[in-house]
């Protein structure tokens, strides 16, 4: 479990103009998993994902509402692949 905070810069943003408010606070659980394998020669392979759910967010306005805010979620995956000598 974490915090977020967004903050927008470089501008005056006000909701009822933009639909965007200037800074959003909101809880996030973040869930992951990965796998690695590694063999005699030396290869490395390693791939890893990570999904982020986020509560009471607030930044900015779905389109065509005045009350209801787009999900903040986030997602993560990557892959690498190496040699150990």
């Amino acid at each position: 479990m974490g915090w977020q905070r967004y903050d927008t810069t470089g501008g005056t943003f006000r909701l009822s103009d933009t639909g965007m408010n200037e800074s959003d606070n909101s809880i996030v659980f973040p869930m992951g998993a990965g796998i690695a394998y590694r063999d005699r020669s030396g290869l490395v392979l390693d791939l890893r994902g990570t999904f982020r759910t986020n509560t009471d967010y607030g930044l900015v306005l779905e389109s065509g509402t005045s009350a209801s805010y787009v999900p903040m979620h986030s997602w993560e995956a990557s892959a690498a692949a190496g040699y150990e000598f």
